[in-house]
């Protein structure tokens, strides 16, 4: 019960069940995120109907979730990574990782991550009954 002292007095609130530690950040929030949107529609001056719109999403975490478990083994330069822009180390097998102690999973808040998303889209008739739609998404 040393362990769940000292977390307390780190500003845990701790609980332990089942030969693991889970424990809750005292000042722990709910989520929230802030997502913002516009969009323009425009009509073409052209001599058939055709609309484009341009349309943008920005999200951003104010009080994400984060759940950790600090006695995991760190990752080191022995394990693999995956390639290109995912860089994220790939865990070995359950087999090979080595735990410090028991699970002590920890529940806080994060003001990390954040998204964006844009997109064109254009409708068009350039004969009667004939709508085309060409739509391009960019994703940050």
């Amino acid at each position: 019960m040393k362990s769940l002292s000292k977390a307390y007095n780190k500003g845990y609130n701790a609980t332990e069940i089942n030969d693991e530690l889970k424990q809750i950040m005292s000042n722990f929030k709910m989520p929230q995120v802030w997502k913002t949107s516009l969009a323009v529609d425009y009509n073409l001056p052209i001599s058939f109907p055709m609309t484009v719109t341009l349309e943008g999403i920005y999200t951003n975490n104010i009080n994400g979730v984060m759940l950790k478990n600090y006695n995991l083994k760190q990752a080191d330069a022995t394990w693999e990574r995956f390639s290109g822009n995912d860089d994220r180390y790939i865990y070995p097998d359950d087999s090979e990782i080595e735990y410090t102690s028991k699970n002590a999973y920890v529940l806080a808040n994060s003001s990390e991550g954040w998204g964006a998303t844009g997109n064109i889209s254009i409708f068009a008739e350039p004969v009667k009954n004939l709508n085309l739609i060409t739509i391009l998404i960019v994703k940050l």
